[in-house]
């Protein structure tokens, strides 16, 4: 009996502590990113990216593609049919595959 209540008290205090399932998750990190949109189709955004090269202290820019798939969240706007080439836009995008997949695209709007 002392066995059984001591397993119940070990179990009870492994869940209470312990998420559920927190050896099956995996934690995506989401990277952000901002620029200006070079190309847009239904399954792709090309954004022009600025940034500052600390070795030689100049700024570089450099074209840069994401993916756009059916999860993408569209902030600011209803669909990838909104953004034109010359918008600035945020992204948060995962890398799957090797490939940069935008999870959420935000719109500048003036």
């Amino acid at each position: 009996m002392n066995k059984i209540m001591a397993c119940l008290l070990i179990g009870l205090i492994l869940n209470t502590f312990m998420p559920g399932n927190a050896f099956c998750q995996e934690k995506e990190d989401y990277i952000y990113t901002y620029g200006t949109v070079v190309e847009v189709t239904k399954d792709k955004i090309t954004i022009e990216e600025v940034e500052y090269d600390e070795d030689t202290d100049e700024m570089i820019t450099r074209n840069v593609e994401y993916r756009i798939t059916p999860g993408t969240k569209m902030d600011n706007i209803s669909s990838w049919k909104g953004i034109q080439k010359g918008n600035e836009v945020d992204i948060e995008y995962g890398v799957k595959e090797g490939k940069n997949e935008a999870k959420t695209i935000y719109l500048y709007v003036e």
